[in-house]
């Protein structure tokens, strides 16, 4: 699964799309604890951002700033699917 793909259909949300959608959120936000973007990156994290398709490394403000927003629009669409899936 590549974690930049779609997670859920347009309007029912599977038990599927909130699991590989929970998942991505853990990532994102173990990512967000252990990425200290002033000592360089060891290759599995590396590999790991570039699979949310982060590959600029260099600039630590944009390299934060791309993992934070993507946690919160994780989140956000998380919590999206789950209340659609109560209605």
């Amino acid at each position: 699964m590549v974690p930049n793909e779609a997670m859920h259909s347009s309007e029912h949300p599977t038990l599927i799309d909130l699991n590989m959608l929970e998942k991505r959120v853990k990532k994102l936000e173990r990512l967000c604890q252990e990425v200290d973007p002033f000592i360089p990156l060891s290759e599995e994290l590396k590999n790991e951002l570039s699979l949310f398709g982060i590959i600029n490394w260099r600039d630590p403000d944009h390299l934060t700033k791309q993992i934070i927003l993507m946690f919160e629009d994780s989140v956000k669409e998380l919590r999206d699917l789950q209340e659609s899936k109560i209605q």
